[in-house]
């Protein structure tokens, strides 16, 4: 009886120490996960380049012989091409009966996408008569076309039947042959020929969608270039929906006042300004329900010549984009970028606001505001220069900050201002009281304290 009791005891310690040692331990259970990070997907890019080659006797290379063109002897080309973004085509000086030339244009697509392209040609001036000219095809590096002299006054109507298709990577190329004709008189002495030449492109139905479909795109529309000298133009231009709009303002116009934009519009300003009812006064640009406006202009050299004033953005879907230029609000409480609801992307211009409690960039009830570039100052007192009020800031690597008259960032109604370590590398400081600062890895975060 002893025995067993002192065995009972025995097993009983054996239980209790196996109970301490497993409160102690972990027991392996059998498990698996999966971790799938870095999904991305990237927009497409289309990208059009096109260059024109100089005619040059003495360049290297076989050249080309096209039959009734030069005598029938060889035509070269430079090896430098003059980038079309930048350089003209054709400048032309003293010419004269039976005299002729040649250039060769290329046409490239430089984009991720396949691309439908079509090239506009619109002609002036007394010489226009007295002009001939045709287009040869080269293809593999050889002629696959034959020479036509045609009146230079139809080159707008052939270029109207004329659509290319490119492949990611492929180009075309023809040679543009002209001439003066042999039989043009003395009425043709001193008169001029001009020609604008534009290439448009648009998205090729090639590329399939996750669903194996290759017509998704099929109804893109080629963009509606226009060259605007005055108000009422203007304003009939950014009317348009439904169809891509290129606005090219060739000079600066006054007594601007537009409605807000809801097509899908680029405006190339160069250095032409859009004022209100003073030079010094920049006209408001608005973007609305799901409206897109870029601007591509740029920065006057004086600090009032103002490419424009306040910038707005309203509603879902609604985009804006800038690509310099240099514009500027005052009055209280103003905001030079403003976006309510949409998105802005700020890739270059100088922005600024002179008001009191005003902001350089603010983003509101859920608007979302990229900052990739350009210089943002604001000079009125208590002002705060990037203002999340309920709305998203990025600001990135390039952004350059001028005069704050107040403070760099502020945050209200749960908005959120995220500063890149590239731009900023220790953590900002100049914030609005009510607001702190947090470490978000790749960003600094600005939130409500």
């Amino acid at each position: 009886m002893k025995g067993t009791r002192k065995q009972v005891v025995l097993a009983f310690a054996t239980l209790i120490a196996s109970v301490a040692l497993l409160a102690g331990a972990t027991f392996a259970w059998f498990t698996d996960s999966i971790v799938n990070s870095g999904n991305t997907i990237t927009a497409g890019e289309l990208k059009i380049n096109a260059y024109a080659y100089d005619y040059d006797a003495n360049a290297t290379g076989a050249g080309y012989t096209i039959e009734g063109v030069n005598g029938g002897n060889t035509i070269k080309f430079s090896a430098t091409g003059r980038d079309l973004r930048t350089k003209k085509v054709i400048e032309e000086e003293a010419w004269e009966p039976g005299k002729s030339s040649a250039k060769l244009l290329q046409v490239a697509n430089g984009g991720s996408l396949a691309a439908d392209v079509t090239l506009e040609f619109t002609t002036g001036g007394d010489l226009t008569e007295a002009l001939w000219f045709d287009f040869i095809q080269v293809k593999d590096g050889a002629i696959a076309g034959t020479f036509t002299k045609r009146p230079m006054s139809t080159l707008s109507a052939l270029a109207q039947g004329l659509e290319l298709q490119l492949l990611v990577g492929e180009r075309a190329e023809f040679i543009f042959v002209y001439g003066m004709n042999e039989e043009a008189n003395n009425d043709y002495q001193g008169a001029t020929f001009t020609v604008d030449v534009t290439i448009v492109a648009k998205q090729a139905a090639v590329e399939a969608d996750g669903f194996g479909n290759t017509d998704y795109d099929a109804d893109a529309a080629y963009p509606v270039i226009k060259a605007i000298t005055d108000v009422a133009s203007l304003k009939e231009a950014l009317k348009t929906v439904g169809v891509p709009v290129s606005v090219d303002v060739t000079e600066s116009l006054l007594n601007v006042k537009l409605d807000p934009i809801t097509g899908e519009v680029t405006l190339n300003l160069g250095k032409s300004m859009l004022s209100h009812s003073s030079t010094i006064v920049g006209t408001t640009l608005s973007v609305a329900d799901g409206g897109s406006l870029t601007i591509k202009a740029e920065a006057n050299d004086y600090g009032f010549d103002y490419t424009a004033g306040q910038l707005n953005v309203t509603g879902e879907q609604t985009l804006l984009k800038v690509n310099g230029g240099r514009y500027g609000v005052s009055g209280a409480g103003g905001a030079e970028v403003s976006v309510l609801h949409g998105k802005a992307v700020l890739n270059d211009g100088i922005f600024s606001s002179s008001g009191s409690q005003g902001h350089a960039v603010m983003a509101s009830e859920g608007g979302v505001v990229y900052i990739n570039g350009g210089r943002y100052s604001c000079s009125g007192a208590q002002s705060v220069g990037f203002y999340a009020d309920d709305g998203t800031i990025y600001l990135e690597k390039n952004a350059t900050l001028g005069y704050m008259n107040g403070c760099c960032y502020g945050v209200a109604n749960g908005g959120k201002i995220y500063i890149s370590k590239t731009f900023s590398a220790s953590k900002p400081t100049d914030i609005a009281s009510g607001c702190t600062v947090t470490d978000g890895g790749d960003y600094w975060v600005i939130t409500e304290a």
